[in-house]
């Protein structure tokens, strides 16, 4: 019989480089997170972000007038 294999968790990692993620309220991941929102917006954001964004939700909003 095969026996199963837990899940790691942060008590016990296993070998899961990216485990620490989990702990979501954690001071080491909300810096993380906040530099890959930085890094993501400082590429991606301002007006041409802006208008991919809207252009979707216009387009649903005209689809629903009468």
């Amino acid at each position: 019989m095969t026996e199963i294999d837990p899940p790691p968790t942060l008590n016990a990692p296993d070998d899961d480089p990216c485990l620490w993620l989990e702990d979501i309220d954690g001071e080491k991941v909300l810096v993380w997170v906040a530099d890959q929102s930085a890094r993501t917006l400082a590429r991606s954001g301002g007006p041409r972000f802006e208008g991919n964004r809207d252009t979707p939700a216009a387009t649903v909003d005209r689809s629903r007038s009468p």
